[in-house]
């Protein structure tokens, strides 16, 4: 298991929510710019294919294509930089 895993596992039965946020942040902060566009990308198609599922009509088109959209567009733009 990764020292990242490791250190949630410890800190969640320490039970500190603040560290889990904070090293869950670092975490996200360390990845590459390819492997940020992918969280952000497939994050963002999950949460799409979820609402449209509360909704009543799976969009699997809609999700996939606002992954692929949300994938070039952070990784071509790094958009993590504008926020430092």
């Amino acid at each position: 298991m990764s020292n990242f895993y490791q250190e949630i596992l410890r800190n969640t039965r320490k039970g500190t929510v603040k560290q889990i946020y904070r090293d869950v942040g670092e975490w996200i902060e360390d990845l590459s710019r390819g492997a940020y566009a992918v969280l952000v990308g497939v994050l963002t198609g999950f949460f799409v294919l979820i609402v449209s599922l509360f909704l009543g009509d799976v969009d699997f088109t809609g999700a996939i294509t606002i992954t692929a959209t949300q994938f070039v567009v952070f990784y071509i733009f790094d958009l993590r930089q504008i926020r430092n």
